[in-house]
């Protein structure tokens, strides 16, 4: 008898587990979705000043070299010219904010995710050099 009452058992979850694990699981989502939600704003500020960074130490080495009348650099008028200094594309993700420079001065120039979001750009100093 005993055998036979084991057989007939079922095994499985109840209703009340399943509607248990889906409301706890549906909480946590709840509370983790804000926390991702910032993380994208964030990542296109650090994108954006990494972009910075390379453009400054780019617009810093093409006046030294230019200045030196070495070839295969490139003048800057505009802040949207430091671009030309990196390798093709490597901006294409993001756009620098227009901004005239003289020959000889500095500037401090924007440049942010083509999708901006809330404080995801930075600056950079550009060297004005004809």
């Amino acid at each position: 008898m005993s055998t036979m009452k084991s057989r007939n058992k079922q095994k499985g979850y109840t209703l009340v587990e399943l509607v248990i694990t889906t409301v706890v699981i549906s909480i946590l989502g709840a509370a983790a979705v804000p926390k991702f939600h910032g993380l994208h704003d964030e990542a296109k500020r650090s994108g954006a000043e990494g972009v910075a960074g390379a453009l400054a130490s780019a617009s810093s080495a093409n006046v030294l070299l230019r200045s030196n009348g070495k070839p295969g650099t490139v003048a800057i008028i505009n802040c949207s010219d430091a671009a030309a200094l990196l390798m093709a594309n490597a901006v294409g993700s993001y756009q620098i904010t227009p901004k005239i420079v003289a020959p000889g001065e500095t500037t401090s120039c924007t440049v942010d995710h083509v999708l901006p979001g809330n404080g995801t750009a930075a600056t950079f100093t550009v060297h004005g050099i004809s």
